[in-house]
């Protein structure tokens, strides 16, 4: 008998010491793992905008170097910054034919140096205005760079390497946002007006983008302006003593155009 009785205070005890969760218990391990989660995700999600501004930052150099190796082979001639015939890639046709916009980056003057799709396009560009989400090329180059002489006040524009004053200091690659069209030719700011932007520039990467140079370093710049990621898919805008369009300016043609040498 005294064995049995044992037998059975062991099992209650034992059943006693399993028991589960209680309803209180269990929502406060729900808001403790809530409160974890809210607390990592911001920090994944930083994770996750610098891995794609490296990747771009990628992007840039690998377009920096066939930037360079093209003038290597061709005398000091630099590529077209535009996108028409003879343009490093070309431009227009229909937004919607994605085979289409890959024909043109095969068929610009740089493809021969970088024979892949993905690095014409940067994985942080908007895909919330207009037709940007189908852009499979987001880069251009800087008019000074063969562009368009005449336009905006670009009395020159250099078509050698020979006469670019200052290379290391000269942006090649710009990131732009064009809800247009496709980035028809090259990315142009007003020469004769230091408050006046002509093309929008990005501000994907934590308010800043990414400039590659005609040496072939990149940059990352993060804008000191407020006013300047307001004007990402605005044309023809206007920011007096705007900080960040005079750094971009002195970096489109430094040497040239009045402005002073870095």
């Amino acid at each position: 008998m005294n064995r049995s009785f044992n037998a059975a205070t062991r099992g209650r005890a034992a059943r006693a010491g399993r028991r589960g969760f209680t309803l209180i218990e269990l929502l406060v391990v729900i808001a403790i793992i809530a409160l974890l989660m809210a607390l990592l995700f911001p920090s994944l999600a930083g994770v996750r905008a610098v891995a794609r501004r490296m990747t771009c930052t990628n992007n840039l150099r690998q377009l920096a170097a066939a930037y360079t190796l093209y003038v290597a082979e061709h005398q000091g001639a630099l590529p077209s910054s535009n996108t028409g015939g003879d343009g490093w890639a070309r431009g227009g046709g229909n937004i919607n034919d994605a085979q289409a916009q890959l024909r043109n980056l095969e068929n610009g003057t740089l493809w021969p140096y970088v024979r892949e799709h993905a690095v014409y396009r940067c994985p942080s560009y908007p895909t919330d205005i207009g037709n940007m989400h189908l852009y499979k090329r987001t880069y251009s180059i800087n008019n000074f760079l063969r562009g368009s002489a005449g336009a905006y006040g670009y009395t020159v524009v250099a078509t050698q390497l020979s006469q670019v004053p200052q290379p290391a200091a000269t942006i090649s690659f710009i990131e732009e946002p064009d809800p247009r069209d496709q980035l028809m030719n090259s990315w142009v700011t007003q020469v004769g007006n230091p408050d006046r932007w002509v093309d929008p520039i990005g501000w994907w990467h934590s308010n800043g983008v990414v400039f590659a140079f005609v040496d072939g370093h990149t940059e990352y710049w993060r804008w000191e302006d407020a006013r300047t990621p307001l004007i990402g898919a605005v044309f023809h805008a206007t920011t007096p003593n705007n900080p960040d369009l005079l750094r971009i300016r002195r970096h489109s043609w430094p040497g040239v155009h009045g402005m002073p040498a870095q």
